[in-house]
């Protein structure tokens, strides 16, 4: 849940995949105790953990762009 609170807010492509990644070994292994408690920290970690893949994917697609947008204007001025 940890990372992917930081993954929202700091580091969003690393923390958030770490965030899946260590979300779903807890879910797994909280499906084979009985009893254990976390299930609802594993599924919010889960949770934030895509939505933060997305949104930093999506400001790596925009910085992509604005560099090539900025190459390219650069290229025809000159």
């Amino acid at each position: 849940m940890i990372l992917g609170i930081c993954g929202l807010t700091v580091c969003p492509l690393v923390c958030s995949i770490l965030a899946l990644v260590f979300a779903k070994q807890a879910k797994n292994l909280l499906a084979m105790t009985p009893g254990a408690d976390g299930e609802t920290q594993a599924q919010v970690g889960y949770i934030t953990g895509i939505i933060g893949t997305v949104l930093g994917s999506l400001y790596l697609l925009c910085g992509i762009g604005y560099l090539v947008l900025v190459v390219a204007i650069g290229i025809s001025t000159s």
